[in-house]
């Protein structure tokens, strides 16, 4: 199955899986007052759910994304999506 998830197209459905259970992980805390805040502040992402960093990283701690899915996340411009990325991408080896 072909997805668009934000003009990215993604042929995986375990990733698009992975990607609508993050979104219900992320919606069960989300925080308006952190996201008006973060807009108010020209802190402009596609999405913001405006979950705390600790939560995200709580959560981040739980998922387990491969270097391309990581790449994905960040494309989708959702900022919690994002942050997560940053979290799981693996570091370059130099």
């Amino acid at each position: 199955m072909i997805t668009n998830f934000n003009n990215i197209s993604v042929a995986n459905a375990d990733f698009e899986q992975k990607v609508k259970q993050l979104k219900q992980s992320l919606k069960s805390r989300m925080n308006g007052k952190t996201t008006e805040q973060m807009q108010n502040g020209q802190i402009d992402y596609a999405l913001n759910y405006g979950v705390s960093l600790a939560h995200v990283r709580e959560l981040a701690d739980t998922l387990d994304y491969t270097p391309t899915e990581c790449s994905l996340l960040w494309q989708l411009n959702i900022r919690e999506a994002m942050l997560i990325a940053a979290m799981k991408m693996p570091s370059e080896k130099t």
